[in-house]
């Protein structure tokens, strides 16, 4: 607005008929002007370059967040990787832990099966136990019949020695 107003003053300066002091005064005018015009231009000069620098400023501030977003895409293009691999680490592990837990059950019946088998063995034991002692005595039964029985074959003996000793014997007899 200022600059149309101070056209418009020298337009209307330079239509209207001037004199010598008016032609110092517009001179004046027109050098103050000239001097505000070039601190104005220096401003906006300095306004311009430091807003040139700003934008530099904010141009490596892009840069550098792009690249902060850059990495940022590759620890999170990372961790979406790291998280598949735990996902199948976790289902590998899943079905491990199936297994681990038929083996277990597998084991637990082996176990009980072998428990069985160890009261059946200690149940036969027990039998064969019962069987050797009752052989046992049956042994001793017959070996004190069979000691008796010798015994009374000797007395038998004995008594049919004696017996035969008042005998003659079948030589010593002359027909």
């Amino acid at each position: 607005d200022g600059r149309a107003e101070r056209l418009s003053e020298m337009l209307i300066i330079t239509v209207v008929s001037p004199t010598v002091d008016d032609l110092v005064k517009v001179v004046e005018k027109l050098l103050g002007q000239v001097d505000g015009d070039t601190k104005h231009i220096q401003e906006n000069n300095q306004s311009i370059k430091n807003i040139k620098e700003e934008l530099k400023i904010k141009e490596q501030n892009i840069i550098s967040i792009t690249a902060d977003l850059n990495s940022t895409q590759q620890i999170i293009s990372s961790m979406k990787e790291d998280i598949t691999q735990n996902q199948q680490n976790i289902s590998s592990m899943k079905e491990d832990l199936i297994i681990n837990q038929e083996n277990l059950k597998n084991v637990k019946e082996d176990l009980n099966i072998q428990q069985r088998n160890i009261l059946s063995l200690e149940k036969d034991f027990h039998t064969h136990q019962q069987n050797f002692s009752n052989f046992q005595e049956n042994l001793e039964i017959v070996l004190s019949n069979f000691s008796t029985a010798l015994m009374e074959v000797k007395n038998q003996t004995d008594k049919e020695r004696k017996g035969d000793n008042q005998m003659t014997s079948c030589r010593d007899v002359t027909s």
